[in-house]
């Protein structure tokens, strides 16, 4: 748990670098850092990954191979909302549905940051604690409580009116408007637009999962059309991208979708495999 809180914070000071610096100033002040943290490389970040284990965005005792501390800040460097990726012992189906998107454990970094704004008004005042309270604001930037509220309304009403889609009703037109605006308000509110698409999108398939797990036939085609329309305004602004020269395909979440994975061609996918997960465009390490 102390190397994975280790590596979490090397992860928000690589932000904050990227966030603040450019060019030699960066790189110089990435290489000192993995200087500091080189530990992790030598009893963490060296995982290899387990047989029968799945990847999971909720942080566990185990990182999945290939995200050492160079690695990282790189993929920081392309997409500073770049989360790295867990073993995770796999769940049943059905539970998936009733799963948090993945950045929603970007909560327990907005509890560190609370920690860190108590140390720094603990120890410091006027000028210096301003001024460290405005770097500590660009390192967690990427935060965006607003978005994980919103969230919360859209799956408390999706618990209200999905039993009866899995009962192969139509969904209404007035449940299409009002999920239609739920979902237009976590996009659009968010500070970060394009995470909080990505989110969205993450809870998607994860309804897609619950439903393909528990349901067949006419109540798991009536299910599916209903999140789609709930969920369109995804395909409109987030699921339409075009694959862009000189990117990589990816499964590390970024905020560009590769193209061709749209609400349907996605479900169709989960009906296929459970385990499917999308593909990212994401710049080459180099």
């Amino acid at each position: 748990d102390a190397e994975n809180q280790c590596y979490t914070l090397y992860l928000d000071y690589c932000r904050g670098i990227y966030g603040q610096f450019g060019g030699k100033e960066a790189k110089t002040a990435i290489r000192a850092l993995q200087t500091v943290f080189k530990y992790l490389d030598q009893h963490f970040t060296n995982a290899k990954d387990r047989p029968g284990m799945v990847r999971s965005k909720q942080p566990t005792s185990k990182l999945c191979a290939g995200q050492s501390l160079k690695t990282a800040a790189a993929s920081i460097e392309a997409d500073p909302l770049w989360i790295p990726d867990y073993q995770s012992t796999p769940e049943p189906v059905l539970e998936r549905a009733d799963s948090a998107p993945q950045p929603l454990t970007r909560a327990t970094s907005f509890t560190l940051y609370l920690d860190y704004c108590r140390g720094i008004y603990g120890q410091f005042g006027g000028k210096e604690a301003k001024t460290a309270i405005r770097a500590l604001q660009t390192v967690f930037k990427y935060l965006d409580q607003q978005t994980l509220n919103n969230i919360a309304d859209l799956k408390g009403w999706m618990a209200e009116k999905a039993v009866v889609w899995t009962q192969g009703e139509a969904i209404t037109p007035a449940e299409a408007s009002e999920g239609h605006a739920l979902v237009y308000k976590i996009c659009t509110e968010s500070s970060q637009p394009k995470d909080a698409e990505n989110q969205c999108y993450t809870l998607y398939l994860d309804y897609c999962r619950g439903i393909c797990g528990e349901f067949c036939g006419k109540s798991r085609s009536a299910a599916l059309r209903a999140l789609q329309v709930v969920f369109k305004y995804l395909d409109q602004h987030f699921t339409n991208a075009k694959d862009r020269p000189g990117m990589v395909r990816s499964k590390q979440p970024t905020s560009k979708l590769c193209a061709g994975q749209s609400l349907k061609t996605a479900a169709a996918s989960i009906e296929a495999d459970p385990l499917w997960i999308p593909d990212y465009q994401s710049a080459p390490v180099r």
